[in-house]
């Protein structure tokens, strides 16, 4: 199996010890496994971690590194690390786990993060002359 590019960049700035800025930026542009499992409201939700950074969604680079928690859930997800970040509710953050390294982003962190692609999105939206070009 050929491992994209992304996920060769990450994993490259996870085992160099990069800044958690670069990681994040990286993180946010690659495609991460994601462990399900069912909610108490008959949804599905990422398996959560209790941390001292608080909750944390579990994200991995690789299936073979999510195989981890195989004994928790054998229901796995791809996605962006922005469809990630998105779709989490307030109060959570995400553990990255990878091959050559980990790394945790905070809620805090993740929520300056919403409020950025919020932003970027209200701006793409828009027209020349500054108005929505949403209908």
């Amino acid at each position: 199996m050929e491992v994209p590019d992304e996920t060769i960049a990450l994993e490259r700035l996870l085992g160099n010890g990069d800044s958690k800025a670069a990681v994040l930026e990286q993180f946010l542009r690659t495609v991460v496994v994601v462990p399900i499992v069912g909610s108490s409201d008959n949804g599905v939700s990422p398996l959560l971690s209790a941390t001292e950074l608080g909750t944390l969604a579990l994200a991995f680079t690789t299936g073979d590194q999510a195989l981890q928690v195989a004994d928790k859930t054998s229901i796995m997800s791809t996605m962006t690390g922005v469809a990630l970040v998105a779709t989490l509710p307030a109060g959570i953050g995400i553990a990255l786990m990878g091959s050559e390294g980990n790394a945790a982003f905070d809620e805090r962190l993740l929520l300056q993060v919403r409020e950025d692609l919020l932003a970027r999105a209200q701006t793409d939206n828009k027209g020349d002359n500054g108005h929505s070009t949403l209908q």
